[in-house]
């Protein structure tokens, strides 16, 4: 608090530990993109409409080399939140208002936050005892977590 000196507590027994992937994130999104068949990965192009069809999804995709293509496909996935799917893509039949509407209200989770990851030469939080979490209501970084990797090189990381 803003009034009060730095706290020290002690983790909470009861809580449920954290894991974390062996090679972070990115290997989960490496083992999927292995299970896809490169013909159906589209870098470098951004959907810019659906029209749905009797018997699936027809994409209009502009490509950053300015190219635009289309292809149909079975089912779509949108991976963005709702309400930049809303604002970028145009949707064929368009959407209903009230769904619309909600996709354009819905929150993005820590959207206005500023994001930092601080890389260091050795976890020295780490050899001090701690856990290299930090909260506090004072600060320019409200949460702090250890995010060393798998392999030893230490960072932390806060918004």
């Amino acid at each position: 608090m803003s009034r009060e000196g730095p706290h020290r507590y002690h983790g909470d027994a009861a809580a449920p530990s954290s894991f974390r992937l062996t090679g972070g994130t990115g290997s989960l999104v490496s083992a999927l993109a292995r299970e896809l068949l490169p013909e159906h990965v589209q870098l470098g192009a951004q959907v810019t409409a659906m029209t749905l069809l009797d018997d699936g999804v027809a994409l209009t995709i502009q490509r950053t080399n300015g190219m635009v293509a289309r292809l149909t496909a079975a089912h779509v996935i949108a991976a963005v939140p709702p309400r930049l799917l809303e604002a970028m893509v145009v949707f064929t039949p368009p959407q209903d208002e009230p769904t619309a509407q909600r996709w354009r209200e819905a929150p993005t989770w820590m959207a206005p936050h500023a994001k930092f990851v601080a890389c260091y030469d050795q976890p020295f939080w780490r050899e001090a005892g701690l856990s290299g979490t930090a909260q506090s209501m004072v600060g320019p970084m409200p949460e702090i977590h250890d995010a060393t990797t798998a392999s030893g090189h230490a960072a932390l990381f806060g918004f």
